[in-house]
């Protein structure tokens, strides 16, 4: 009988998961960086003197990271998280084990997940509810998403270790971009 999952099947979705995680991984480096309280004193004249770009920045990244989020996490379409852990274990790619270990990780995870839906299907994709009232409804804050990406992207690299890829590289910081640009911009502001 012939695999429902081939092997070229499992790297081309496993390739989309790592590359969604990457994005939110990103997003949130850059979107924290922007609204984080520890930051607002140093440059927040900064961002008010370039509101017009700052805004739509930290709104991007948001939206960035929590499509991204979604996807890995989708509960509808076929190429998410579970399913791919699903298709791998029937195709004999990922020991059982290991399955059962990344479903105790994920199922930690639900109230979260559940959590992204709500803003993405309310607030970003369907625009169905005020912003204010979606993250009321959602009730999440900063630290679910770093939790959750940080979570994730321990799972992609164990996946990626028992199945010979090699361990794979989260190890990137956007941050201190960032910083050179915010510290750009304000020493132009003090001239």
């Amino acid at each position: 009988m012939t695999p429902t999952f081939t092997e070229k099947e499992f790297d081309e979705d496993f390739r989309r998961l790592y590359y969604a995680i990457l994005d939110a991984k990103a997003a949130y480096q850059i979107w924290w960086l922007l609204i984080n309280a520890d930051e607002r004193p140093k440059y927040g004249n900064v961002l008010q003197s370039y509101a017009y770009f700052f805004s739509p920045i930290i709104r991007a990244q948001l939206v960035c990271m929590l499509m991204a989020l979604c996807k890995v996490y989708d509960k509808i379409h076929g190429k998410n998280l579970r399913k791919f852990i699903k298709m791998s274990e029937e195709a004999s790619f990922i020991k059982a084990e290991l399955i059962s270990e990344i479903e105790s990780q994920i199922s930690n995870f639900i109230p979260i997940i559940s959590k992204l839906h709500i803003l993405r299907n309310n607030l970003y994709a369907h625009i169905q509810l005020d912003g204010e009232i979606a993250y009321k409804i959602a009730d999440i804050n900063p630290n679910n998403f770093r939790d959750i990406i940080e979570c994730t992207t321990k799972i992609i690299d164990k996946i990626a270790v028992a199945c010979n890829k090699g361990k794979l590289s989260f190890d990137f910081n956007n941050v201190p971009t960032a910083y050179r640009l915010l510290d750009v911009l304000k020493s132009n502001l003090e001239k």
